[in-house]
């Protein structure tokens, strides 16, 4: 019976753990931009993140910008990051979460142009090692015309006790770019280790029966 029981504890805690999102404030919510004008422009509109080179602007689903049809809402709640701040200015910011030595872990983001402009802009993404500054992955997104969310991924394992995820505007325009929805998960382990760790409790289980045989 005790076999049995960790066998259901290993099957279901680790996925569970594995899908948890280690970011804090991922969807820019904690900050309420609701009032008029609907948008924040200030370092401390992000908690959990620290913002960088001129900052971002938080907006909410209720602003509105004349001169440039802003043309999506949030992807999730009700609340994204122009990573522009104002033009030509571009901003950045960064998490560092506790991670464990040699695990993959998984990075998703949504980003888009959130006003149309020929233009465009473009916004790169990484996953890096605060311990030496090394950058484990990365990524760009470019965008002129938007109205809708791409979501991006990147995967890579750890080198140190921490992961890092930075995200910036890399060329700034009149196209804003969004972000919104940043999610940072441990890997769920490929098929073949769950088969290996099923296996070895399998062995286990039979080794027990056999002592008490």
């Amino acid at each position: 019976m005790k076999i049995r029981f960790l066998l259901i504890a290993a099957l279901a805690m680790p996925a569970t753990a594995a899908h948890a999102n280690l970011l804090s404030n991922p969807s820019f919510e904690a900050v309420d931009a609701s009032a008029e004008p609907y948008f924040i422009r200030s370092f401390a509109s992000t908690p959990g993140w620290t913002q960088f080179l001129d900052g971002v602007d938080l907006y909410h689903n209720d602003y509105e910008q004349p001169s440039l049809p802003v043309l999506v809402n949030a992807s999730n709640g009700v609340q994204f990051l122009d990573m522009n701040q104002a033009n030509p200015t571009i901003g950045g910011l960064y998490q560092v979460v506790a991670a464990s030595l040699g695990e993959v872990y998984d990075l998703s983001l949504d980003v888009t142009a959130w006003a149309t402009n020929s233009l465009g802009g473009t916004i790169g993404y990484e996953l890096y090692d605060p311990a030496s500054t090394t950058v484990l992955a990365s990524g760009s997104f470019t965008d002129g015309v938007g109205g809708a969310w791409v979501t991006r991924t990147l995967s890579a394992a750890a080198i140190s006790g921490s992961i890092g995820v930075r995200v910036q505007a890399l060329v700034s325009t009149q196209a804003g770019m969004g972000l919104d929805n940043v999610v940072l998960t441990a890997a769920v382990p490929e098929p073949g280790a769950w088969a290996l760790m099923l296996g070895g409790l399998a062995v286990l289980g039979a080794t027990a029966r056999r002592r008490r045989g």
